[in-house]
């Protein structure tokens, strides 16, 4: 199976193909296509007979990497297609949020639940941050500032949170929509893997 997510700045339709990939959708074709291997990761909160895992490597802030997740430098990437944003292990976040809160001095990461945010507009927060990048499984997905930025009512609400489920899912990376929706997305049931390329309607 596989997607063509779109975004809300996005014109494209969304859609799926069973058992076919749309090259044409794809930046470089079929070539285009990174093939990742899956996890056999099942985390307790589900009963899915298999996961869309890959192995998160490592994460970066500009040219800065986080160290490591406790004492652990790997930790399971799961490819939710039914997650707006995107969620992190809870000490990710905090490097995330020490950084952000150096570059953005309104930064507030207290009012909303979720999100941290600032009154400044999205286009006016993105020349202060820097790209966060994000390896899995050998491959490296870069995210520029306007990436990861969500305008909203007179606030612009970075749209990478902190992971709060506990247990052993509480060291996931939920990746979901807000990366998603800038790549062509296959999956392999028998083989298990994921496939994924730049996405035609995201190649600037």
């Amino acid at each position: 199976m596989s997607f063509s997510v779109s975004g809300p700045i996005i014109q494209d339709q969304s859609y799926a193909m069973f058992g076919g990939i749309n090259e044409d959708q794809i930046v470089g074709g079929v070539g285009g296509l990174k093939k990742m291997q899956t996890l056999a990761y099942r985390p307790e909160w589900t009963e899915s007979v298999k996961q869309w895992t890959l192995e998160g490597q490592s994460l970066m802030y500009g040219e800065e990497p986080f160290d490591k997740i406790e004492d652990q430098k790997k930790f399971a990437a799961i490819i939710d297609t039914g997650t707006s944003n995107i969620g992190v292990p809870s000490k990710m976040f905090e490097f995330l949020k020490d950084r952000w809160y150096k570059s953005i001095d309104d930064l507030d990461c207290m009012a909303d639940d979720n999100f941290c945010q600032t009154k400044k507009s999205c286009d006016e927060a993105a020349k202060k941050l820097k790209p966060i990048s994000v390896q899995m499984s050998g491959q490296v997905f870069e995210m520029p500032p306007n990436l990861y930025l969500h305008q909203t009512d007179g606030r612009c609400q970075l749209a990478i949170h902190n992971n709060e489920m506990r247990g052993s899912s509480s060291n996931l990376m939920v990746v979901g929509d807000l990366l998603l929706r800038h790549l062509y997305q296959v999956y392999d049931f028998d083989n298990e893997t994921i496939s994924l390329g730049v996405n035609k309607h995201s190649e600037n």
